[in-house]
């Protein structure tokens, strides 16, 4: 069995949530605007290298980065081929975790949606791989598009910031969306968003 890690060299950039599965050819032939990221890596981390944002983990920076969350995120991955692999009637294609909703596309072809970062991706993309260079696109957002002050409404007295008495900030909408939690070291969980 062959294993082809495919950790290193990925390139990230955002669009706007209105950008969804439909517009991955487009975004795809994007040639401007990527920054580079290997993985695993959660979207802030490029942010962070390329200066865009400050540590979000120190003082009040999260407040500036509140934004980030607004933006559909989407991860690309050149990688290639030979006959080896192109023979063999399973090539299985495995992401640990996608934090927290995914679109995955190979070659342009759609794979799937994932909704949960706990539960790892898999996709049989054997007859969707061609000799040569091979394109994985990944779409990603952080789940909160898919909710409404209306879905929190019945969440009220436990995200409800006056009942505890302490200024909360953040959207109360992640009440709803499994996210896992940055370590105690102050990096967060690995995952691609």
């Amino acid at each position: 069995m062959q294993v082809i890690n495919l950790n290193k060299g990925w390139k990230v950039r955002s669009e706007g949530l209105d950008h969804g599965v439909e517009m991955a050819g487009a975004v795809n032939c994007r040639d401007e605007g990527w920054m580079e990221a290997d993985l695993p890596c959660d979207v802030h981390m490029p942010l962070i290298e390329n200066g865009i944002i400050s540590e979000p983990l120190t003082g009040l920076n999260f407040k500036k980065c509140e934004w980030i969350e607004e933006r559909s995120w989407w991860f690309r991955k050149e990688f290639y081929t030979g006959e080896e692999t192109l023979s063999a009637d399973v090539a299985e294609l495995t992401l640990e975790s996608l934090d927290v909703e995914a679109d995955v596309f190979i070659n342009g072809n759609y794979l799937g949606h994932q909704r949960s970062a706990f539960y790892p991706f898999y996709a049989n993309v054997a007859k969707k791989l061609k000799k040569g260079k091979n394109v994985i696109l990944v779409r990603l957002t952080c789940g909160l598009e898919r909710f409404s002050e209306n879905d929190i409404s019945t969440l009220k007295r436990q995200v409800n910031a006056t009942l505890t008495g302490r200024r909360t900030y953040g959207d109360k909408r992640r009440a709803y969306v499994r996210k896992p939690l940055g370590d105690s070291g102050g990096r967060y969980q690995e995952a691609l968003y």
